[in-house]
């Protein structure tokens, strides 16, 4: 578009450039690696434990890796014009690589966590004219064994406000505990590990 001022002396003329375009107004995200729930997938490793002298020198450390495969497609009618997608997968491993990117849609690829977690993952689809946004929760879960719990209850006495009594035994499948008093159950658990010993 051209704009032309005309005065007594001069005239003056700027050229402007309108864009027109179709918002995004909804977008699909597919986990296509996966069934079911994005918030329980396995994860591929496990935790090991490095034992020099027979001191542990490093633990909680996770050995493997979970990839997840993504397609993203724009599902605004009409389409959206030059449609991007900036996508956060909320890793903060000092591990990961490439957890925020930015692209074009339709996109398809794959994001690799290198340890178990519950992630909020970000994706905002956008252009000059609009953005709208999508939080999913993906759930890296180890696995775990060892798994144990103990059934107390809280019962107020004379000379404490609570006294915690965990002496309960099983009694023809039921654990039996006072009227008012209040249930607490203990659950124990750890993940599957494997060691490594550092030799001198």
């Amino acid at each position: 578009m051209k704009i032309t001022a005309q005065g007594p002396t001069n005239t003056v003329t700027n050229n402007f450039s309108i864009n027109v375009q179709y918002p995004v107004s909804t977008f699909n995200v597919s986990f296509t690696s996966i069934t079911g729930s994005p918030s329980q997938i396995p994860y591929g490793g496990s935790k090991i434990f490095i034992i020099k002298n027979s001191i542990e020198i490093l633990s909680d450390i996770f050995l493997g890796s979970t990839t997840i495969s993504i397609y993203v497609q724009d599902t605004s009618s009409p389409s959206a014009s030059n449609a991007l997608l900036l996508i956060d997968f909320n890793d903060t491993s000092p591990l990961a690589t490439n957890s925020v990117i930015n692209v074009s849609l339709p996109y398809t690829g794959y994001y690799t966590y290198v340890s178990p977690g519950v992630f909020s993952v970000n994706f905002t689809a956008y252009n000059q004219v609009s953005s709208i946004t999508q939080i999913i929760t993906v759930g890296i879960n180890a696995p775990f064994n060892n798994y144990g719990f103990t059934v107390c209850y809280l019962l107020p006495t004379l000379t404490s406000p609570l006294s915690d009594t965990c002496s309960l035994t099983l009694n023809g499948g039921f654990y039996y505990i006072p009227k008012q008093s209040q249930l607490v159950i203990y659950v124990t658990w750890s993940n599957p590990s494997k060691e490594f010993s550092e030799k001198k």
